[in-house]
């Protein structure tokens, strides 16, 4: 196995108590049921291809259950294989952007975690020149899923190749660039001009995104990666610095949770925030973590578990999570809170994992949707419609990829996309009692 990808290691402890675990299997291995590979599309589009939204994403739940427990499903390797050559044949077929979680670079990234070490030589050595040239004038966009620091996330994971360094040095001049400074601080607004029109009537002067997936803590959490890696070490680190003093000024209520809004605007509301990966305390507690345990900064890190804490004391937030995907469902918080114990031995995380794991096992409908999971979404009349969704970002796959997590001694190293893997293993040797 590449040394970059996942391990099993003793360091990564199973969650689940046994009988939980037993309905997890069911549920892994109902949905794998599930992902036979699809016929030949008539309409296709490049979200089907992707990490997110499409085949990428599925051929990485499988990969991780080949490693796992290969014996689960008995041509698991040979559907990941399939899932990956056709996500790897859009790259021909489709007009992409060079986003990680819709486009071409999270296509790579997917062929990457399933390869050896990079190499000049590899097949992704024409996605970094496609990407060197486009970050000598990059689009603004900074984001996880779309923008910057999501190109970056890709590009972290093929150093030390010096195409890698260049792009994200380019990366870091970029943010740089487009970044809102003062005296004390370092910030990203979204311009009016960004807004639908009815977000620019409450918006007038543009607001400052507070979420991991399209805001500031996923770019406080990859500049962090990128200082610990040694690249443009000056503009990394003060960048990095001076944007988590502005999230931290953010705190929209004195209350314990939650603390974060969406967004805060010099004109504007401030809506309150659930418990989610996207946006809320939850993800930008574990950005923080990235962010602390990346530059060594003890107060970085004791506020982000502090803040979890007070998340996971929140029990009356599971009426407000619909679903059980990774952006904003029961299994992303689950899978956030595990992360949180084993980096801190902390019980508090563990009973929290456990209950959200719980919960998304409860919402199985066995014969609904994928493995009998279903998504909930907003179609385009802007109705929220129930659908059986194999995605990895807001599906099955995702669910999956979660719940072995909970399972297995498996390190889930795939969460790096969503930038909430801690850089330093933390104190796993704590006492796990529950």
């Amino acid at each position: 196995m590449p040394e970059h990808q996942a391990s099993a290691s003793a360091a990564w402890q199973p969650v689940l108590e046994p009988d939980d675990a037993a309905l997890a299997w069911q549920a892994i291995s109902a949905i794998v049921d599930d992902l036979q590979p699809r016929h030949q599309r008539d309409a296709q589009s490049a979200r089907e291809f992707s990490l997110a939204g499409g085949d990428a994403g599925i051929s990485t739940f499988l990969s991780y259950l080949v490693q796992a427990r290969p014996g689960l499903a008995g041509d698991a390797a040979e559907r990941r294989d399939q899932y990956l050559a056709r996500a790897v044949s859009g790259l021909s077929s489709q007009s992409m952007d060079a986003s990680l979680h819709g486009g071409f670079s999270g296509i790579a990234w997917a062929v990457q975690q399933q390869s050896d070490a990079p190499s000049e030589a590899d097949s992704m050595s024409a996605i970094d020149d496609a990407l060197a040239a486009y970050l000598e004038a990059p689009s603004p966009g900074i984001d996880v899923i779309s923008g910057l620091a999501g190109i970056g996330i890709y590009l972290l994971d093929r150093l030390p190749l010096p195409a890698a360094r260049v792009g994200l040095g380019s990366i870091v001049r970029a943010l740089g660039a487009s970044a809102e400074r003062s005296a004390a601080f370092t910030t990203w607004r979204v311009p009016p001009s960004a807004l639908d029109e009815g977000d620019r009537a409450l918006y007038p002067e543009g607001r400052y995104d507070l979420g991991v997936a399209h805001g500031i803590p996923g770019v406080i959490a990859f500049l962090a990666r990128v200082h610990a890696a040694g690249i443009a070490p000056d503009e990394s680190g003060s960048l990095l610095e001076a944007a988590t003093g502005f999230l931290l000024s953010q705190v929209s209520r004195d209350t314990p949770s939650p603390r974060f809004p969406y967004w805060s605007a010099p004109v504007g509301p401030a809506p309150e925030t659930r418990i989610a990966w996207c946006y809320g305390d939850l993800g930008v507690a574990l950005a923080l973590l990235v962010a602390g345990t990346s530059c060594e900064r003890r107060d970085w890190i004791d506020y982000s578990l502090e803040l979890a804490r007070a998340v996971a004391e929140r029990a009356e937030l599971a009426g407000s999570v619909a679903d059980g995907g990774l952006c904003h469902g029961t299994a992303g918080a689950g899978h956030m809170f595990n992360r949180l114990f084993q980096f801190s031995g902390d019980a508090h995380f563990l009973s929290a994992a456990r209950f959200w794991f719980r919960e998304t096992l409860a919402l199985r409908q066995p014969g609904e949707g994928v493995g009998g999971y279903r998504s909930l979404i907003r179609n385009a009349a802007l109705e929220d419609v129930w659908i059986g969704s194999p995605e990895l970002l807001s599906g099955a796959a995702g669910i999956g990829l979660a719940l072995l997590a909970a399972c297995t001694s498996l390190e889930p190293s795939w969460d790096r996309v969503l930038l909430i893997s801690p850089l330093s293993s933390g104190v796993r040797s704590v006492s796990r009692g529950a």
